[in-house]
């Protein structure tokens, strides 16, 4: 009998250890997502240390400095293959994030790029941020989770330009594929 109790055990484990990154389609929420389309072809990735973007972002800007402090995780998601599959993957991601409970905080259009900003948490407190720019051939994801200020949050939009945000994924060391 232990033996059959160990045996299942051990089989339960393998097999939830092997639905750890759900199959595209399965997704629930942003890391969901990033983990089942890091390693597809079109995509880039990175997972970024939050004290490098802390040092980065923060060093001429004390607001963003402080908004960064608490943060656990910091991931970026590029597509940029073609338009039509870059709208069904963003498309694909609003519907998640929607699903997900997340929270609209800001969507805004500047010429043909679209940025969204959409976060889980409280009046005090906002636990993830998922911000997605599109337009163009492709589009951009960053998840940041961690602990952030809703009212500093809620400055995000004044500090973004979608070119910028481009710039960096392009520029970064860290990006794989």
């Amino acid at each position: 009998m232990r033996k059959i109790v160990i045996a299942s055990l051990i089989m339960a484990a393998v097999v939830s250890a092997c639905r750890s990154t759900p199959p595209p389609g399965d997704e629930r929420n942003f890391s969901d997502f990033y983990s089942s389309y890091r390693n597809r072809e079109g995509f880039s990735t990175m997972s970024l240390p939050p004290a490098l973007i802390n040092m980065v972002a923060g060093r001429d800007n004390p607001e963003i400095r402080e908004m960064l402090r608490d943060l656990d995780e910091i991931r970026i998601i590029t597509y940029s293959k073609s338009a039509d599959s870059a709208v069904y993957y963003a498309d694909r991601l609003r519907a998640i994030l929607t699903y997900g409970n997340y929270s609209d905080l800001v969507i805004s259009a500047n010429g043909d790029e679209q940025i969204e900003i959409r976060t889980i948490g409280d009046d005090e407190t906002v636990t993830e941020l998922v911000m997605i720019t599109a337009g163009g051939n492709g589009f951009m994801a960053m998840g940041l989770k961690g602990k952030m200020c809703t009212e500093r949050v809620r400055d995000i939009p004044r500090h973004l330009n979608p070119s910028t945000l481009r710039q960096l994924e392009q520029a970064s060391p860290f990006s794989s594929r």
